[in-house]
């Protein structure tokens, strides 16, 4: 941990694999030692946590809808994707569905193919049907659909549909934008404000209520 933390929260991550409350834990952990959790990739992620040079890539197998086997199947038609219509063409199966897909695209793993997510999710029938006819013919002979960019989602609708996938906010935060706006500081330093007032701010991501013996609402 103290000589190579990123191979170290690597492995520690891959053995957590399915577990949200224990993967979140280490990745808030990883990010206090100023590690980057990269965004999963179609053409980088593995079914387990990777140490690159800018941080650990998040694996397809800890996407919700996708699974391991699922992500195996996609890793084995791995290829040098031309652009996304090859890349489509090539891991759609009966494994990787429009489901699974739509899992694929709201985490961010076609990014870099250059197409925002929306603009995917819109396409996506155009995109599938495309892939269904290459599988049959020679790709010569079939007209590439026509891919209409749309405008991205607003932020708070990329982190619902990222907390959706993950069990947690990945890559943005909903109270990223307030501290911009205001003079406050993070939880993990509030030990340096002994006996002083803070300003902090957190997000209440749920609520638990609970009887008392009285019968009363807690």
């Amino acid at each position: 941990k103290a000589k190579y933390p990123k191979y170290f929260f690597s492995n520690l991550l891959s053995s957590v694999i399915g577990s949200e409350n224990k993967t979140k834990e280490y990745i808030d952990e990883a990010r206090r030692l100023n590690i980057k959790i990269l965004n999963p990739s179609i053409t980088k992620s593995m079914n387990y946590y990777t140490v690159e040079e800018d941080g650990i890539r998040f694996p397809l197998s800890n996407i919700k809808n996708v699974g391991g086997v699922t992500c195996n199947d996609i890793i084995s038609k791995r290829d040098n994707y031309k652009d996304i219509y090859d890349c489509i063409s090539k891991i759609l199966s009966k494994n990787v569905n429009k489901k699974v897909l739509e899992a694929l695209i709201d985490s961010s793993c076609f990014v870099d193919f250059g197409y925002n997510i929306k603009t995917l999710n819109d396409n996506l029938d155009n995109l599938i049907n495309y892939a269904n006819l290459a599988k049959d013919l020679d790709e010569s002979l079939i007209l590439k659909p026509e891919i209409e960019i749309k405008e991205e989602y607003s932020k708070e609708v990329l982190m619902e549909r990222e907390k959706e996938l993950f069990g947690f906010y990945l890559s943005n935060y909903p109270t990223t934008s307030y501290k911009a706006k205001f003079k406050v500081i993070n939880l993990n330093e509030i030990e340096r404000f002994f006996n002083k007032t803070v300003d902090v701010i957190i997000l209440v991501d749920r609520i638990k209520e609970i009887k008392t013996k009285k019968d009363e609402k807690m």
